[in-house]
């Protein structure tokens, strides 16, 4: 049977609608709702009326009250739609305000036979937003269990606002599948109500982040009020084949309104609020109009697609093209600037990621993620003060988003400003505690302070958050390696690949930790793999070690042979000798020392250290091999001979031992042994040298 799919992908748009008609409306106060919060001994006294943001189904905007610093939301009651609690407002508002993506989940069939994968983004694991979202999956699964292939695009379509006041207008589904032939859903049913009424939560704060109203009571929402605790699976049984993605993303039309257009709305609204009350109603009478303009909607409809492909199914490519459609039709709209940046950023093209992020920003000069985007691809760049300046923007804009202070950490310390960069990773914990990345990065920053004991330290945090970081396990592997515990260093390398197997830089440092312990074999294995992995993984790798301000043997060993690798052989000595000098029996410092002294061809200082090697490593078949060349440099042919001898018998296998023995018994007139051992050398498969020595006669 073919793989199955399903997406479930809310592309949420909002927009301004006219008011219906002598229509019932609900307000509800955020700062009331606070102030009783902090007035209760504990959260079971909280009354049913702040916790059902006072019955509100249907959300159809917000007000900005200035005077009062109050964030009012507005909607009405439909006894048919599901109750929208606090919970789920602030998992939906720290979605917007601190993780700036959109909630997602997906349903991917497991290892294990009857069992699906749980996948949740970061903030709402565990929360009552997650929950809901698993829920709908299931839902769909059982829904759409005869198809392979199932998209459901949940659409609130326009906003339109002025500065402190905004309406959302219009929602359809839409629902395509591979036969064609499914049922549509039941607009008035539970699912659909609830895909709504979770657009509704997202839309209303994407609102407020893109008019930027005063953020001065965030942080009660934001990280001191505490949402009941609720346990969502990693892992559920399903007898059906669907894989599900269910998505809340951004929104679509924004329209400025004239003040006079819905002034009233803003009026009306406040004109009735009581004194005490966290909630009242007040009427409006005016005609609704859901119509949506055709041209509007057929972009939205390319715009879900657009995000499908991307999402879903990885195809950027068409992704790009639809994306350009959207903008022909729609020159003036950011939206689809900012999420061809994305998708941009994802192949690597940053240079035009960042002209996209910035003709959204023009257009929406909101948009806070735009500013962190383009961070991000100044600093995958290397152009970290650009990338600070465009994410300082972003935490003006939007000060606690994790992922502006995180990109400005990194930014830092990219330029050098490790205390600065440490400082922004421990604000993202201060906001986030369980953030993983953010202790990587703090390990990486007090790696570069020569602070291993320390870097360790937060990178078990990471690890402890997320067991399967393998970015964590690299990390660590690297400053138990700088720290000269190579096992340790090893264990956390082969943990790294496991998790992750085609990691480059894993296998690069295990290789690099290998040649510290001169396992030549293994050492040029993993470095191969790198390579082939990652052509360009080494010679960057190169680069930013010659930029170490080393301050111990292992550190003036690592930049030692980067020096070796590019061929400045004095300055690679002249860290060998530090790096020996700290650590007496540091054989890998002598081998390299030694190597350096023979491309200088000062060959019996590369003996004296190949000899010092040996002493430490006396069953290592390369330091004998290298030693001997160099003793057949300086003609001591003896020498040579016997340290190619106990090479080969070290290593039997390897040809090039063999040749170089040849070569020493043709000097000494021994042509018999010289045929054989290059008769040895093609058997191993090396044929060019016993060939020569064939076409001139000396070999039969």
């Amino acid at each position: 049977m073919k793989k199955l799919a399903f997406v479930v992908l809310f592309s949420v748009f909002f927009l301004c609608c006219s008011l219906s008609y002598a229509q019932k409306y609900i307000a509800f106060s955020m700062k009331k709702a606070k102030q009783m919060i902090l007035s209760l001994n504990n959260r079971t006294q909280l009354p049913l009326e702040v916790y059902y943001l006072g019955n509100i189904t249907d959300i159809r905007g917000f007000i900005y009250d200035k005077k009062k610093k109050d964030f009012i939301i507005i909607g009405i009651n439909d006894p048919a739609g599901p109750q929208i609690t606090l919970d789920e407002l602030c998992v939906a508002f720290r979605s917007v305000f601190i993780y700036g993506k959109s909630p997602y989940v997906t349903l991917t069939p497991s290892k294990e036979k009857g069992f699906f994968d749980v996948y949740m983004n970061e903030g709402i694991k565990n929360t009552p937003l997650g929950k809901a979202l698993l829920d709908i999956g299931v839902s769909i699964q059982q829904m759409f269990k005869n198809n392979s292939q199932v998209f459901v695009l949940s659409i609130v379509s326009e906003v339109r606002k002025t500065k402190d006041v905004a309406v959302i207008k219009g929602f359809e589904l839409r629902t395509l599948t591979d036969d064609k032939k499914s049922k549509l859903w039941n607009r008035k049913g539970p699912i659909f109500m609830k895909l709504k009424a979770i657009s509704q939560l997202i839309a209303i704060f994407l609102t407020w982040e893109q008019m930027h109203v005063n953020t001065s009571e965030l942080w009660f929402w934001l990280k001191e009020y505490k949402i009941s605790p609720l346990n969502t699976p990693d892992k559920i049984n399903s007898f059906y084949h669907l894989s599900c993605a269910v998505r809340v993303l951004g929104a679509a039309f924004f329209k400025e309104e004239k003040e006079k257009d819905i002034k009233l709305f803003k009026k009306r609204a406040l004109k009735k609020r009581p004194k005490n009350k966290v909630s009242w109603s007040f009427e409006l009478n005016k005609k609704e109009d859901t119509s949506v303009n055709e041209k509007e909607e057929k972009a939205i409809e390319l715009l879900s697609k657009a995000v499908m492909l991307t999402d879903l199914k990885k195809s950027y490519y068409e992704a790009l093209d639809l994306y350009a459609d959207i903008i022909k039709m729609f020159p003036k709209w950011g939206l689809p600037f900012y999420l061809r940046g994305c998708v941009r950023d994802e192949l690597g093209h940053y240079q035009d990621a960042i002209k996209d992020y910035e003709k959204a920003i023009k257009l929406d000069a909101m948009r806070s993620m735009a500013y962190v985007n383009k961070g991000y691809s100044y600093n995958y760049l290397g152009m970290h003060k650009k990338a600070l300046k465009e994410l300082n923007k972003a935490i003006k804009l939007s000060p606690y988003n994790i992922d502006a202070y995180n990109n400005r950490g990194i930014a830092f310390c990219g330029i050098g400003k490790y205390k600065k960069g440490i400082s922004d990773f421990e604000d993202v914990v201060k906001i986030v505690p369980n953030f993983s990345l953010a202790y990587v990065n703090l390990g990486k920053a007090y790696f570069c302070l020569g602070k291993y004991k320390r870097a360790i330290n937060e990178l078990n945090k990471a690890i402890k958050l997320s067991p399967s970081l393998a970015e964590a396990y690299c990390n660590r592997g690297i400053a138990y390696r700088y720290m000269g515990e190579y096992k340790k260093a090893l264990k956390n390398f082969n943990k790294a690949i496991q998790i992750k197997p085609y990691y480059a830089y894993a296998y690069l440092q295990r290789g690099l930790t290998y040649e510290d312990l001169c396992e030549w074999k293994k050492a040029d294995r993993d470095i191969g793999e790198a390579v082939r992995l990652d052509p360009r993984v080494f010679s960057v790798y190169i680069m930013s070690v010659i930029k170490l301000n080393p301050r111990n043997a292992v550190e003036y060993h690592e930049r030692g042979h980067a020096y070796f690798c590019i061929g400045q052989w004095k300055k690679a000595i002249a860290d060998f000798d530090k790096a020996i000098n700290m650590r007496p029996g540091f054989a890998s410092a002598y081998f390299y020392r030694g190597l350096s002294y023979d491309n200088l061809k000062d060959y019996k200082k590369a003996i004296q250290d190949y000899s010092k090697a040996i002493e430490l490593f006396p069953e290592d078949a390369v330091m004998y091999n290298n030693r001997g060349t160099a003793y057949y440099s300086c003609k001591e042919y003896k020498k040579a001979l016997s340290d190619f001898s106990k090479a080969i018998e070290l290593d039997p296998e390897k040809p090039v031992f063999y040749e170089n023995r040849v070569r020493v018994y043709s000097r000494l007139g021994k042509n018999k042994e010289a045929c054989e051992d290059a008769k040895h050398a093609c058997d191993l498969g090396r044929c060019k040298l016993y060939h020569f020595l064939a076409e001139k006669g000396i070999c039969k």
